[in-house]
C-alpha cells in the first residue's frame, strides 16, 4: 500500500526478493491510495482505510510501503483483522542486525 505510484514498484521487488531468499512465494497485490498524499492524519487515516477494503479479501498480509503510515498499523489490523506491516519497524530491525554484525552495538 502506497500514496505514491513510483513507491510501488521497488516495494513490490522488494516484498518478492526477500521472499524467494526465503524460499517463500509472494504475489504482491497493487494498493495505490490515491489522492492521499499532502492530507491531514484524519483524512489520510480514512482514505487509506477505504483503500485497503479493495485488497483486504485478496491478501495475507499488508505492506504499508511509507514510513508515513506506520501508524497506522493498529486501527488497520483491527479493521481487517490482518497484519499490516509498516516499513520503519523493519528498517530498523534491519539496521540494528547490520549493526551488530559489524560490531558496532
Amino acid at each position: 500500500m502506497a500514496t505514491l505510484p513510483t513507491t510501488l514498484t521497488p516495494t513490490k521487488n522488494t516484498v518478492t526478493r526477500v521472499a524467494r531468499e526465503a524460499g517463500r512465494h509472494a504475489e504482491p497485490v497493487d494498493c495505490l491510495v490515491d489522492g492521499a498524499f499532502g492530507l491531514d492524519q484524519e483524512q489520510f487515516r480514512a482514505r487509506r482505510t477505504d483503500a485497503a477494503a479493495a485488497i483486504a479479501e485478496k491478501v495475507d498480509v499488508v505492506v504499508l510501503a511509507q514510513g508515513s503510515m506506520a501508524y497506522a498499523e493498529p486501527h488497520l489490523e483491527r479493521v481487517y483483522g490482518k497484519p499490516f506491516w509498516g516499513s520503519p519497524r523493519f528498517g530498523a530491525a534491519a539496521l540494528k542486525k547490520a549493526l551488530e554484525r559489524k560490531g558496532l552495538i
